[in-house]
Parts: structure tokens; sequence; C-alpha cells
């Protein structure tokens, strides 16, 4: 089983490959572990091993974005497509979740981020709500490792929003 270190996912996948009786594979369980092993299973021989993953969301990993341009053509050295998600990609789920706040009646929102949403565009999330009409009121980074969550509340009270929008972790 695959966690979210490139290094253990890389050998998982090499695993993958090198054995002929694996003709797919379900997983990875995270977008980490995917981007790891994408190029491994697609230059698999006889041919590329095929990933079926149910949980994992980055944008770049079936199609560019903003944030990877370069992705998902470096993923696949032979140009042959071997990976496909179930679950949607973060954009979609994000602009779904602006559409809720409109349709729950929400005017504005504060933006609890953990990447870099706060100094660029906002994210897919800022942007479908704008388009629909919601004002971001704040922004404050967040993490496990980083942030004073008695700090962020504050903000988020000062910045009398509607809704607080808390996206789940990028990679996953």
């Amino acid at each position: 089983v695959c966690d979210s270190d490139p290094d253990k996912c890389d050998e998982t996948a090499k695993d993958y490959a090198d054995n002929p009786s694996v003709i797919a594979v379900i997983g990875p369980l995270t977008s980490t572990c995917a981007e790891a092993q994408i190029p491994v299973t697609n230059s698999a021989r006889p041919g590329p091993l095929a990933l079926v993953s149910a949980t994992t969301t980055r944008v770049g990993l079936t199609r560019p974005s903003p944030v990877t341009p370069d992705e998902p053509d470096s993923l696949y050295p032979t140009g042959i497509r071997n990976f496909v998600r179930v679950q949607a990609a973060d954009d979609f789920q994000l602009a779904a979740l602006a559409m809720y706040a409109k349709r729950s009646g929400a005017r504005s929102f504060f933006l609890v981020a953990d990447g870099q949403e706060c100094d660029t565009d906002g994210g897919p999330f800022v942007v479908a709500a704008q388009r629909l009409g919601l004002e971001l009121a704040g922004c404050a980074f967040y993490t496990k490792e980083r942030g004073n969550p008695a700090r962020v509340a504050q903000r988020v009270v000062r910045s009398r929003a509607d809704a607080v929008v808390l996206p789940q972790a990028a990679a996953e």
C-alpha cells in the first residue's frame, strides 16, 4: 500500500511494472503517489500498465492546469495515457462547492487556504465564487504545521463573512 511518500510509491510502481501477472492497479490513493507512479507504470513492458484511482483529485494528473503547465504530458513518457480517476478533480469539486454556497444564500466567504490561494488568483473556488457574485471577505493560511487556529478564527469573525471555506489539502 502506498502513501504520500513518493519514494515508496515509486518502488511500489516498479514492483507492479516488473510483475507480468499484474494487468492493472487499483490505486494509488493520493495525488502525490499518482505523480510518482504514473511515469513508472506508463513505461512498463510490453505496454503501459493501467492505473485506476477513486481518490486522487489533482488536476494535472489528467489535464493541464495553470498550476502544473507541463502536466499531464510530462507524466506519460510513452505518450499513451494509462491513468484514470473516478472522483472529480479539485477544480470541479471546488466549483461545485461555490455553487452550493451561492444556493445556500451566502453572499461572502472567508477562505482558509493550505496553499498559495491567498497570493495568486485564489484558486478554483475563488474564481467560481466570484463569477457567481460571491465576495471574498478574507483569506488566511492554515495547516497543521503552520498557523494559529485562534488567530484564523478571529480573522474569520472580524471579516463578517457569511460562509467559511476550508478546502481539503490540495494534493488529495
